[in-house]
Parts: C-alpha cells; structure tokens; sequence
C-alpha cells in the first residue's frame, strides 16, 4: 500500500530563514539541495463529496510537469506522521479520474460527481528540498514558504517538512525532536489538505472535533493503538487557533482531546506504560487544569446564570453576579491563551508525537511488552470493553451510596467507557453489532450525560460559595451574595431530579447487550 511518511512542523519567515542555516544539519546534507516552485489546485464537488470521505485529489505544477496525487486524507485526524497516496504524472490542469482505480476515490466517482468536480482552493509555495542522511535513514527536508489561496481569502504557509524516504520512523522523530531543541518551531498536525479547507468555508480558526477511527480489524495493539493516540493529539492540537482566538467551543473540544489521549493511554496501558508515558500523562493533566477555568465559567455563564436571568428578570444582583462570572471567564481565557503559547505547551505536544512514533512503548525488546504490542487488536478490545463496562455496572449498584468524589470517579468510568466504544467502534461493523452498539452508545450516553450534570452542580455549588467570599465580602455585596443564594438554591433542587435520573440510567446500563461479543 503506497504512503508518505512526513511530519510537519511551523514557525515564523525569520525561522524557518534559519533551518538551512543550522550546524546539526550540514553533516546529514548528502547530494544536491534544490529549489522548486510547486503550484497545487485541490479538487472537490461543491458539497465536499470527497472531503466527507477522506479523500485528497489534487493536481500540482512544477515546471511543465502535471503531477495528479490522490491522497487517503482520513478526516485529518489519522495518523499524524502516515498518510496513503497515490500519484501519477498527468498531462493537463484538470484531473486524469482514469487514474482512480486501485485507490479510495475510485469509488465515489458517479457521473455526477466526475461532472462536478471543481478547483477548490490552491496552495503556491516555493520549496527548499534538502536530502539527509541520518541514522539508518534517508530523510527529504524541505522548507515550505508560500500561501493559500481561496478566492479572495489568502493564508500564509510557512513549515518545514520532514520526509521518510528510506529507513526507520524513530530516525525521523529524532531528527524532528533535535530541530524542535534548536528551533522555536511547532507540531502542525493539519494536512494542507485540511487547513485549505478551513480557508475555504471562512473557519480557518474554528473548533475541530474529533473525528472517526478507522482501524484494521487484522491488525495488532500497537498499529491500533498508533491510530487511536494520533486522531486523539490532532483533536487536541488542532483547536490551539480556536483557544487563542477565544472560542469556547474550541475550549472545550481541546480539552476533551486531551483526555481522549489519556483514555487511549489507559485502555493500552499494559503496552504503554513507564516513565515516559507518566511524564506525558503529567503535561495532558496540566493542559486541561490550565484551561479549566475558561470552560467551568462559560458553562455556569450559559447553563445556570443566564437561564437564571430569565427567572428572575426584576432581581438586580443577576446582572451583578453575569457580570463578575464573565470577568472571570475572560480571565481564564487569557490564561488559556498563554498556556497554548508558552514553551512547555510547545514541548509537550512534541514530545506526545514523538513518543506516539518511537517512544521505548514501541521499541522495547521485552518478551512481554512485545507480546502485547502484536496482540490482536480484537482480542484487546473485547476485554477492554468488557472490564471497563463490568466496573461500572459495580460501582453503579451503589450510586446513591456515593459521595461527590466516589460519583466523579463513576462518571470518569463512564467517559473512558465511552471514548473506548468510538476507538473501537470500526472493529464491530457487522449490521448486528452496529444496531447493538448504537443501542449500548445511547445508554451509555445517557448515563454520561445524568453524571455529568450532577458533576456541574456540584462544580456550580463550589463555585458559588467560593465567590461569596467572607461575610466581610457579603455584606459589601449583599445583592450578589442573594444572587448567589439563588444558584445554589436551584442547584440543590435540580441534584434531585439529577440522582433520580442517574439511578435510572445506571438499571438501564446494566441491562444493555455488550456489542462486542
């Protein structure tokens, strides 16, 4: 199966002015540099027929030459160092689809869809192409610097490109770690393809959600657990842009990729574990504290305060009380917005990508750790599932024994039950187990969606008697404080309705047919 094996990384025009200029590289350098100017025109229906697939078609210049590249694109959140491609040198601007068969866009080619195929947007970069040697590898380098181009819409590309040609991908990760220690440069997990599209629909900054995992139901524990690890890191990096310009979706979506990794990392942790991954474990916790306070005041803003408004439209401390909270959700966000720029941010996200691609999980040569990584993937994930589902159930059967943390360690059950279900979902295809697992996913959904509300309230209730302060404090701000009073007051009653509800969700799980038998 064809493949480019590449990772990406970002920085300004004055760095990227320096990268051929580094002393680590000068020895590696073998053959001829050489300078390209490379003109790209994506194709695609007007709806994004072959974007909603997973499919790249693109046609590049260089020179007189026409090269057509067909790339398997997943959604963007594969593999972030491996994608397949297929290309052929073609005679014209417009696409050979003759070409086609053999490869993923084969068969999305209906009439239709051949007559409207268009040019949605073009990249036009000069390249910088330096071959290396380094390790056992062969490796391309090349320095990306150009733009975007969508309509009227333009957007700067500035990278440097790392190419497996020949050899091992842990040559290919150090190589990228030891640039990453000489430059102040960043872990692009966006193929152009993806970032092109963002430009083209006006979202370059917008939230990006997790998307589906498709693994190979043949293959082992470490290919899967590869796959899972990547679309989970592209579901956190990819929603820097949208934090920093102040989205709270993108918040929100940032911080469920960073616990998506952490589940990934607990459903393999027989593989996976040591101090490398405790290290990593250590900055995905520290993200998400970081951007904790952005999120848990937008949620109390939108979920509590501003219905509370509603309610009581005539009680002055409402807008007094909004007011504060949006200060303070203001606050978390420039906060955020430092974290995601800072250098240990920066080093983090590297640092899970190379370890994703040849930490010591991946390389060891213990018999056991070994055994685990050519483990069938099936195998692995039926008992996965079948542990973390047994677990619930048990701790479910004591619900209204649990206190506040025992409830948010159920809860946290549930969640990486539930990211199990979408890493393993491609596995159970069947007719009969994709009815069974939609059905399984629904309660489980539903028991999550119980959980989390009372986890809110008790988030919503801490938060409130924080804000109130000192009777000092109160009687200085004696109609926020009543403002307050009302929070908790509707908080307490709505943790009733919230229990009664858990209890019933939690029967309904217990009762639900496993789809993974």
């Amino acid at each position: 199966m064809p493949a480019e094996i590449e990772m990406k990384l970002v920085g300004p025009p004055k760095v990227l002015s320096a990268v051929s200029r580094l002393p680590l590289l000068r020895p590696l350098a073998f053959g001829k540099a050489h300078r390209t100017k490379l003109a790209s025109v994506y194709f695609d229906t007007p709806d994004g027929k072959l974007r909603r697939h997973g499919v790249g078609l693109r046609v590049r210049s260089v020179g007189r030459k026409r090269l057509q590249t067909i790339k398997s694109e997943g959604d963007g959140a594969g593999n972030v160092f491996a994608r397949e491609e297929w290309e052929e040198e073609i005679g014209s601007d417009r696409p050979d689809l003759a070409l086609a068969k053999g490869t993923p866009l084969r068969p999305l080619l209906t009439r239709k869809t051949k007559a409207s195929l268009g040019p949605v947007f073009e990249t036009v970069v000069e390249r910088n192409e330096i071959p290396l040697r380094f390790g056992a590898s062969e490796i391309e380098l090349a320095i990306d610097r150009g733009w975007f181009r969508s309509g009227r819409r333009r957007r700067r590309i500035g990278e440097i490109e790392l190419e497996l040609k020949q050899g091992e991908l842990a040559d290919l990760a150090k190589l990228a770690g030891s640039l990453a220690e000489a430059l102040p440069v960043w872990l692009e997990v966006r193929s152009k393809a993806e970032r092109g599209y963002a430009l083209d629909s006006g979202d370059w900054q917008g939230a990006v959600h997790a998307g589906d995992i498709e693994l190979d139901p043949d293959g082992n524990a470490a290919q899967a657990f590869r796959t899972i690890a990547f679309s989970c890191l592209h579901h956190l990096a990819a929603n820097r842009d949208a934090v920093c310009r102040g989205s709270p979706e993108g918040v929100h979506q940032l911080r469920i990729g960073a616990r998506r990794l952490r589940a990934a990392m607990s459903a393999f942790k027989d593989m996976t574990g040591g101090p490398e991954a405790e290290a990593i474990k250590g900055e995905l916790k520290w993200i998400t504290e970081q951007l904790a306070p952005a999120r848990d005041f937008q949620v109390l803003l939108d979920d509590v305060l501003l219905p509370l408004r509603e309610a009581y439209p005539d009680e002055p401390g409402v807008p007094l009380l909004i007011s504060d909270i949006e200060g303070r959700r203001r606050e978390g966000l420039k906060t955020a917005r430092a974290t995601l720029n800072s250098e240990r941010y920066r080093k983090a996200i590297l640092q899970i990508a190379l370890w994703l691609a040849a930490g010591q999980w991946s390389r060891s040569d213990d018999p056991l750790l070994r055994s685990w990584r050519e483990r069938p993937i099936k195998d692995h994930a039926r008992e996965v599932l079948h542990h973390r589902a047994k677990k619930i159930v048990k701790k479910g059967k004591r619900l209204q024994e649990l206190d506040r943390a025992q409830r948010h360690k159920l809860r946290i059950a549930v969640k990486k039950l539930r990211y199990s279900t979408e890493f393993f979902a491609s596995l159970f295809a069947g007719s009969k187990a994709a009815k069974t697992r939609k059905s399984f996913e629904t309660t489980l959904r539903a028991l999550q969606t119980t959980l989390g509300n009372l986890n809110d309230i008790a988030v919503h209730q801490q938060l409130a008697s924080e804000l109130a302060g000192t009777k000092q404090q109160t009687r200085e701000r004696p109609q926020e404080a009543y403002a307050m009073g009302l929070v908790i007051g509707r908080e307490q009653k709505r943790a009733h309705a919230c229990m009664a509800a858990a209890g019933k969700a939690v029967r309904k799980f217990s009762d639900a047919a496993p789809f993974w038998r």
